[in-house]
C-alpha cells in the first residue's frame, strides 16, 4: 500500500510539472538588455519582443538594465529564476568578449545561462577618413609596416578592440591605440583625420561612409555585406580564417527547463523570417541566422575560443 501511494505521489507530482510547463507563459514576460535604449541590442530584443508577444500571448517587455559594460543587466539575468519569465538578450562584447577582457566579472556566460537562440549578426569593418593615403586594406597594411608605431587606431573596447589586435596578429603590424569611452567618438576623430584607423559595427559608418567622410577598407565577415557590396572582406584581401562578426542572442537563465527553451527557440526562428522582421533588421544591418539552442550553444563556444586567442596573443592582461 506504502509503494502504491508512493507511486502515486511521484506520478501526481510529475503531472504537475508537466502541467506547469504546458501552461507556460501564463503571466507577463520580461527581457533584460544589460545596455541603454538605443543600442543594437536592445533594437533587437524590442523586434523579438514586439512579434513574441502575440504567439506567447502574454506581454513581452524590455527592462534596459546598463552600467558596468554590460555586467549589471548580465548579472541581473544570471540571479534571476529559471522559470521562463526573464530572459536576456546580450551582445557578443557582453559574452565572448567579455570573457576575453575580463578576469572579474560577476557572472560567467557559460554556466550561468542557457543558450535559446542567435537573433542577428552585424558585419563588422575597418574604416579610416576620406583624406587618408590608404584606400584599401592592404594598402593601410603596407604603410603600417612601413611605419611601425606610428599609425594609430580608435579604440572602445570589447569586440571592436579584439579586432585590431586580430588585424596586428595577422597582418604583423604595429599600431597605437588611443582609448575612447564609445566609438561614435572614435568615429569623430578618424573622419577628422586626427586617428587613422577605426574598427565598428559597419552599420553604424554606413551614413558616413555614403556620404564620402570615411572610406570602408574591409570586413570582417566571411561573405561581404550586402549594405556595402564593394567593400571586400579580409579573407579575399589573402588574410585566412580572419573572420570576426558582431551578433545579439537570446539568453535564459541557466536551469531554465528545455520545453521552454525549445518553444522560445521555435517562436523566434519563426519571426525572424518574417518579411517586416527582414526589413527592419536590413535597415538597422543586421543579418539573420537561424540556430536551433545546440548550434547556438557551439557558436558561443567558437566565439569565446577565438576572442581568448586573439586576447592571449596579443598578451592583453585581463582586469
Amino acid at each position: 500500500m506504502k509503494k502504491f501511494l508512493a507511486g502515486m505521489l511521484v506520478a501526481s507530482l510529475m503531472t504537475v510539472t508537466a502541467w506547469a510547463q504546458d501552461v507556460w507563459p501564463s503571466k507577463p514576460i520580461r527581457i533584460i538588455v544589460p545596455y541603454s535604449a538605443g543600442s543594437a541590442a536592445d533594437a533587437a530584443a524590442r523586434i523579438a519582443a514586439e512579434k513574441l508577444t502575440p504567439v506567447l500571448g502574454q506581454p513581452v517587455v524590455i527592462e534596459n538594465r546598463a552600467g558596468g559594460a554590460g555586467a549589471v543587466g548580465m548579472q541581473a539575468g544570471a540571479a534571476a529564476k529559471p522559470d521562463g519569465y526573464t530572459l536576456i538578450v546580450s551582445p557578443g562584447s557582453a559574452m565572448s568578449a567579455a570573457m576575453a577582457l575580463s578576469a572579474s566579472l560577476p557572472y560567467d556566460p557559460v554556466k550561468d545561462f542557457v543558450p535559446v537562440g542567435l537573433i542577428s549578426t552585424a558585419p563588422v569593418g575597418l574604416v579610416v577618413g576620406k583624406d587618408h593615403k590608404a584606400n584599401t586594406i592592404q594598402e593601410f597594411i603596407a604603410m603600417a609596416k612601413a611605419a611601425p608605431g606610428k599609425h594609430s587606431y580608435a579604440s572602445s573596447g570589447g569586440v571592436l578592440e579584439l579586432v585590431v589586435e586580430a588585424l596586428k596578429q595577422k597582418a604583423g603590424i604595429d599600431l597605437l591605440g588611443v582609448t575612447y569611452k564609445g566609438p561614435t567618438e572614435g568615429a569623430i576623430d578618424v573622419m577628422s583625420g586626427r586617428v587613422d584607423l577605426l574598427s565598428a559595427s559597419l552599420s553604424s559608418v554606413a551614413p558616413n561612409v555614403q556620404a564620402g567622410r570615411m572610406k570602408a577598407l574591409a570586413v570582417m565577415s566571411p561573405q561581404r555585406w550586402s549594405g556595402m557590396p564593394n567593400v571586400p572582406t579580409m579573407i579575399e584581401a589573402g588574410y585566412k580564417d580572419f573572420q570576426v562578426v558582431g551578433w545579439n542572442g537570446l539568453f535564459a537563465p541557466a536551469g531554465t527547463p528545455a520545453p521552454i527553451v525549445n518553444r522560445l527557440n521555435a517562436e523566434l526562428n519563426k519571426l525572424l523570417l518574417l518579411p517586416d522582421v527582414k526589413k527592419q533588421f536590413d535597415t538597422l544591418g543586421f543579418e539573420v541566422v537561424h540556430l536551433t539552442p545546440a548550434q547556438f550553444t557551439a557558436f558561443l563556444a567558437d566565439d569565446i575560443a577565438r576572442f581568448e586567442g586573439i586576447s592571449k596573443a596579443a598578451g592583453i592582461v585581463k582586469k
